[in-house]
């Protein structure tokens, strides 16, 4: 009797193991973060070039922008050009640590004194994606996650800047449009972005046309109502509103 006693804890102690050791019903939900954007803009008349944690972005600008940067303390310099007789040398106007928030938009800004500061942080939304699928029915054949397949990515900010000095440099806004839609065509935005090329437009149909052109171009449509700041008047919202939701 004491040997089959012995016998059954022996085999129910090997069962037991596999068992508590086979992987959960389930995969564990998981929280994609999202990135965030920085944004710089001149109050004045003044140009000026951006390091971001040493990084150079040389080209001077009134309007930089710096896509899915990582949220985190981050080290901003900001630079002018300074003209000293036949030279140009570049002017440190300002040097520090700037906090961006995750999943939001840090815009921030340049006074006509040359001051920096952070003028608004909008967050926003975050995305839970679960990353778990249940073990069918028969353990032997374990079912796994698909892999995602990876989207479109936004146009990197160093060439978006030499895109918004190319559409500067139009002296006519017919030639502004054209510039930006090239750049359409073939890249891929955030609506950050499309806001800064729309703020280099001056006339009000020009900024509706490119809205409603780059609608179909941009990696987060979910937060496509920031574009609404940049118009004048509220029918053009109502228009781009209309246009879109007959798409």
């Amino acid at each position: 009797m004491k040997t089959i006693l012995l016998s059954v804890f022996f085999v129910a102690g090997l069962i037991y193991p596999l068992k508590a050791a086979y992987p959960p019903a389930a995969w564990p939900t998981g929280s994609v973060q999202a990135l965030s954007t920085l944004e710089i803009k001149s109050q004045g008349s003044l140009y000026f070039s951006v390091s971001v944690d040493g990084r150079m972005y040389p080209n001077p600008v009134k309007h930089f922008s710096l896509a899915s940067i990582q949220p985190g303390m981050h080290r901003i310099e900001l630079f002018t050009e300074v003209r000293q007789g036949y030279q140009i040398n570049r002017q440190r106007i300002y040097a520090g640590d700037v906090q961006i928030e995750a999943g939001a938009l840090v815009t921030a800004v340049v006074d006509q004194m040359g001051r920096f500061y952070v003028k608004s942080v909008k967050y926003l939304p975050a995305y839970t994606s679960p990353v778990y699928e249940p073990y069918p029915a028969y353990p032997q054949f374990p079912a796994y996650p698909a892999c995602a397949v990876p989207g479109p990515m936004p146009m990197q900010s160093q060439a978006f800047n030499q895109l918004l000095t190319v559409i500067d440099n139009q002296w006519f806004e017919s030639g502004k449009l054209q510039v930006a839609q090239q750049a359409l065509s073939a890249n891929y935005f955030t609506t950050a972005q499309v806001v800064d090329m729309m703020e280099r437009f001056w006339f009000e149909e020009t900024k509706l046309a490119l809205a409603k052109e780059a609608y179909t171009r941009v990696v987060d449509p979910q937060v496509y109502f920031m574009v609404n700041d940049v118009f004048w008047f509220s029918s053009s919202v109502d228009e781009l509103n209309q246009y879109l939701t007959r798409r």
